[in-house]
């Protein structure tokens, strides 16, 4: 049975206090282009994830029996990254099954549960953005339509292990790095962003 966070009022309820990525996350990483270094809301305490939890309200089906394997995988290492979905300051649930059939097996890019963790394999001649998250997903990606939520206004957080700031460029070339988690927060800026900790 899956733990739930029910919305991101749980999580800012959390003490404030700023904190890095995922297993310790990578070092400080350049800032791109794009990327506003405008104040941004504070960090929440960081929630340390359980494997299965669930982060969010459902909001999209599973596609564990929609997505089949990918032909080819990237021969390359693997990295894992955060995605957080926010509609007006509530946690939408990334949904499990990205980029796998049935967990027999993933592509390049997959999500195991519906914690918002991505895993990703990732080569040293290429690193993934944010558009590839979304077409192994299948749904659509804009700063007008985000899954297929319109109508909202986009604000796009990274969270690394130098900070968090605002990513002011197109969403979909928004390149992903070990350890980031990345916000999309539909609406209003929220009051706090969600920071978590998870293996992998």
């Amino acid at each position: 049975m899956r733990q739930s966070i029910g919305s991101l009022s749980v999580v800012c309820a959390l003490l404030l206090a700023a904190c890095g990525g995922g297993n310790g996350g990578p070092g400080p990483q350049p800032v791109q282009s794009g990327v506003s270094v405008a104040a941004v809301p504070p960090l929440g305490a960081a929630y340390p994830l359980q494997p299965g939890e669930q982060v969010g309200s459902d909001a999209w089906p599973d596609l564990a029996d929609s997505i089949g394997c990918y032909s080819e995988q990237l021969d390359g290492r693997g990295m894992s990254v955060h995605l957080s979905v926010l509609r007006d300051g509530e946690a939408l649930a990334v949904p499990a099954g990205i980029g796998a059939a049935d967990g027999a097996c993933a592509g390049p890019i997959y999500t195991e549960d519906r914690s918002g963790v991505l895993h990703i394999s990732v080569s040293d001649k290429h690193l993934p953005t944010l558009a590839e998250v979304f077409a192994a997903w299948g749904q659509p990606l804009s700063s007008t339509n985000v899954a297929g939520i319109t109508e909202k206004t986009l604000h796009v957080f990274v969270i690394d292990a130098a900070g968090a700031r605002e990513y002011e460029g197109d969403p979909r070339m928004l390149t992903l790095h070990h350890g980031d988690q990345i916000v999309l927060s539909l609406g209003y800026r929220p009051p706090a962003l969600p920071v978590f900790r998870w293996n992998g």
